[in-house]
């Protein structure tokens, strides 16, 4: 999996042989959030749940430091979207 950031958009890739790509314009972005289950908890781990009016997309198994970073990374970037609009 491949989380890429533009100024505008959030690129997720998925995928080793049915492959998956998704692309989120910040605008677009409702809420994000960090996950852990026991078993993510143990091994130090967290999932990152992105929000639209489309549904959620999770970017799983990132570091837990990694992940509250990401989360905050676009929760700003959602937040500095929404004020240009």
């Amino acid at each position: 999996m491949a989380v890429r950031g533009c100024e505008n958009e959030l690129d997720i890739s998925q995928g080793i042989i049915w492959r998956k790509r998704t692309i989120i314009p910040f605008v677009r972005v409702q809420n994000t959030d960090t996950k852990q289950g026991p078993i993510l908890r143990w091994l130090g781990l967290a999932s990152v749940t992105v929000a639209t009016a489309a549904g959620t997309h999770t970017i799983p198994g990132l570091d837990l430091n990694e992940a509250d970073r990401l989360r905050d990374v676009i929760a700003e970037q959602a937040r500095l979207a929404q004020e240009d609009v």
